[in-house]
């Protein structure tokens, strides 16, 4: 096991898992601003405790892989943003706070019962794809940061929930699908 305090400008590549503990107070001597870029073409996880304020940014790029959270993640310091440029991020089930910037060009994986706070939050709506998964889970699509989808894919045997209203509906610039196989619907 390795503690690092603060790491200060530059990128550090991570292509395996990565576990970021909140052992201190967050201050000047624990909030460094060296990027985290997560890249490779293997899944890993990330685990967050929550309160994670050690670096400015964290970059999944991962084309074709995954980074799965283990734990609920949150890049609460000035300027910390979370972008998915490429791969996938499956935040299965954890919530995420990012006081900034939460950018996904890429696919963002979730069950729908999770909590996603950002400063500011981005779907590309030409590139990104958002994938409700996790039958046991009801997904709530108008409790997401955003009602304009790039892609969007029902999960299958999932029942998925809408608020009545015009300030409920969603719009879809690219594709609406389902994962589901003829056993398993989409449920809207």
């Amino acid at each position: 096991t390795t503690w690092i305090r603060r790491i200060d400008n530059g990128t550090i590549d991570v292509r395996s898992n990565l576990v970021l503990t909140n052992f201190l107070a967050p201050d000047s001597r624990t909030q460094g601003s060296a990027l985290i870029q997560m890249s490779g073409t293997n899944n890993v996880i990330l685990r967050g405790d929550g309160t994670n304020r050690y670096f400015n940014s964290i970059v999944i790029n991962k084309p074709g892989a995954t980074v799965a959270l283990t734990g609920s993640l949150g890049l609460q310091g000035a300027g910390m943003d979370l972008s998915v440029p490429a791969g996938t991020l499956d935040l299965s089930g954890y919530d995420v706070r990012v006081t900034d910037v939460m950018d996904v060009d890429g696919t963002l994986r979730v069950k729908g019962n999770e909590s996603i706070v950002a400063g500011t939050f981005s779907l590309d709506t030409n590139t990104s794809t958002v994938v409700y998964h996790d039958s046991a889970t009801t997904a709530w699509l108008t409790n997401f940061p955003t009602r304009t989808f790039g892609n969007l894919t029902f999960g299958g045997g999932k029942t998925h929930g809408f608020g009545t209203g015009p300030a409920n509906q969603i719009t879809v610039c690219g594709v609406l699908d389902s994962d589901a196989l003829r056993d398993s619907r989409s449920i809207l």
